[in-house]
């Protein structure tokens, strides 16, 4: 057996998955090659648990975006309409189409949601009184935008 030492013949691939030929190979070199596919598969584990782990983050993100467009729409959305107009009314800036959109709604938000009000000036048909916007949350939509851009995807990387 020792004699055969010397005529192996092995193929390690970039995943060091060996294919040993030939009827001489010792137990010692089996050993060797199972602890280093071993130590792959260890490794490789690792890898893949890590990137559900990312990929849980990314999901986590997508599922708040699609819970935030659908709040933008319907009822919420026509309350978040109607919430910037009253202050807009408040500013002594309503139009008289404002004025028809307070009257129509019996609910009114008791409180500000910038991150959704800023969806509300996107678009054709989105709101265009920037100024409201600002004076409200004192940034422009586009910038609150931003802002959450930025926070969604700074959650995705821890």
């Amino acid at each position: 057996m020792q004699g055969c030492r010397g005529d192996l013949e092995g193929e390690i691939s970039d995943l060091l998955v060996e294919r040993l030929r030939g009827p001489c190979v010792d137990l010692a070199t089996r050993v060797e090659f199972a602890e280093k596919a071993m130590a792959l598969g260890k490794k490789r584990r690792e890898s893949l648990d890590k990137d559900i782990a990312e990929n849980q983050l990314r999901l986590n993100s997508l599922e708040e975006s699609v819970g935030r467009m659908t709040a933008s729409m319907g009822t919420y959305h026509f309350a978040r309409n109607r919430f910037l107009t009253t202050f807009k009314d408040k500013l002594g800036r309503a139009t008289e189409a404002d004025l028809r959109i307070i009257a129509e709604g019996e609910f009114i938000p008791e409180g500000g949601d910038a991150a959704t009000d800023a969806m509300l000036y996107e678009g054709i048909n989105g709101r265009r009184d920037f100024t409201t916007f600002q004076k409200l949350y004192g940034l422009q939509p586009e910038t609150v935008r931003k802002i959450r851009e930025s926070s969604c995807y700074l959650q995705t990387q821890n």
